[in-house]
């Protein structure tokens, strides 16, 4: 009986899965390159508009490039060296990985918050229209390519290293415990530490509290522990030492600061308000009509809710705090929520089917109207594009295309993205020219 409940979970997720690729890969070709994408196929040697010496890029180039990068202009090397690699494949290559990375997003999450428990569709189900719904300006940081690679890709590298620290909470196998072991979480973790300035030192603080819990509960700490600890630290810091991180200062005095914290704890409140009433109602449910949780699950709504705080309270020690920055503390924070979710999912079977149907109908109405809203920019993109392959097949030097009006919704790609100015010395225009082999390109 078992095994058929398994058969049948097993089934029920794949399913789900294959929805959400199949939606997010409809989104993905609604969506083309914008801003920075065009200058990221290019070999960095630059931070300004293309020089003569500027060409495609190769894939053994990308160390030098980052190299660059790190030198001129910020230190996020692992996420832009991801993305110059992912860009060599093309467009169609690109979308496709970028659909797959959602679903690891969405299957990471749910390991995090199910690993030593009982499996659910439900749960699944929770953890994917809580990203649709939750995520920060989910079109510039899961549809737009150079943000999918800084924030989505990002996050799954941070939570797929440290997942081996959740397993082992759980006491699960997770590997030899020798120096080798050690060695690849401790370069593990210096490639997610060094994802961006504030999700690199969340991740320290996650494993950190990892840790102190092993020794709370007199867990023996495995040595890959430590070292991934060790790398992340390492990775952390070789971001913020960028020197081109040096050309906005993030100095302040008493005052500045304070108006950064009234600024953070204003975007948290846009941000998570509705979230963490949905946490509230959930826990004070689960507190009251649930069973009593197994001890090593109590603490882990606690673990994650404190490193998705801190990883926009570091914020207030930043010059800029874009919304974009609450991606991984709202991660975190859905991950907290996939915790209590699962306690709340075994109080009845009629109700937990009738919210799942409720969330598949909002979701549905949801998807369908923002995709309205996608697909009016996207018919915009399209007919530019189009205007630039037929100037480069009958060989001209400059096309004419129309510039974009995007819409105002948080899922279309190209809302707070730069797009072609009318100007062709503009620097989106100029890289955009080079990228088609065009000399110029217009907006109008």
């Amino acid at each position: 009986m078992i095994r058929n409940r398994n058969k049948k979970v097993m089934a029920g997720n794949l399913i789900i899965t294959g929805i959400a690729f199949a939606l997010i890969l409809v989104l993905n070709f609604h969506t083309d390159y914008t801003a920075d994408d065009f200058k990221y196929r290019f070999f960095f040697d630059t931070i300004g508009t293309p020089l003569e010496t500027s060409h495609p890029m190769k894939a053994q180039e990308v160390f030098g490039s980052m190299v660059n990068h790190w030198k001129m202009w910020n230190g996020r090397v692992v996420a832009h060296g991801m993305l110059q690699l992912a860009l060599i494949f093309g467009k169609t290559g690109f979308k496709i990985l970028n659909s797959f990375m959602f679903i690891f997003l969405g299957t990471l999450i749910y390991a995090h918050a199910s690993h030593g428990r009982k499996k659910s569709v439900s749960l699944l189900l929770f953890v994917y229209i809580c990203l649709w719904f939750f995520l920060p300006q989910f079109g510039m940081t899961i549809l737009w390519a150079s943000g999918a690679a800084s924030y989505l890709w990002c996050g799954v590298l941070i939570l797929a290293f440290s997942l081996p620290y959740r397993m082992h909470l759980t006491k699960q196998k997770t590997g030899t415990d020798g120096w080798r072991s050690t060695a690849l979480m401790g370069l593990f973790g210096v490639l997610a530490g060094c994802t961006n300035e504030n999700s690199g030192g969340a991740l320290v603080f996650l494993c950190g509290m990892y840790v102190a819990l092993y020794l709370y509960k007199k867990i023996p700490v495995p040595k890959w522990a430590y070292g991934g600890i060790a790398g992340g630290i390492a990775g952390a810091v070789l971001l913020i030492s960028s020197p081109g991180n040096y050309r906005i200062s993030s100095k302040t005095d008493i005052y500045g600061l304070m108006e950064r914290w009234k600024y953070v704890v204003q975007i948290s409140k846009n941000q998570w308000a509705v979230l963490l009433l949905v946490l509230c109602v959930m826990f004070l449910f689960s507190a009251a009509f649930g069973k009593q949780a197994e001890e090593e699950f109590r603490r882990l709504p606690l673990i994650y809710f404190l490193a998705g705080c801190a990883s926009v309270c570091v914020l207030v020690f930043s010059a800029m705090q874009p919304e974009r920055a609450w991606f991984i503390g709202t991660v975190f924070l859905i991950i907290t929520a996939a915790c209590v979710y699962g306690e709340v999912l075994d109080f009845s079977w009629t109700g937990r089917a009738v919210l799942n149907v409720l969330l598949i109908l909002f979701f549905a109405w949801s998807f369908l109207t923002e995709f309205q809203k996608i697909a009016g920019t996207y018919r915009q993109v399209a007919e530019g594009v189009r205007r630039i392959e037929q100037a480069v097949e009958e060989g001209s030097s400059f096309a004419v295309i129309p510039m974009v009006y995007p819409s105002d919704s948080k899922y279309d790609p190209y809302n707070g993205t730069g797009y072609v100015k009318e100007s062709p010395d503009d620097w989106m225009n100029a890289w955009m020219a080079r990228f088609y082999g065009l000399d110029k390109i217009y907006g109008e």
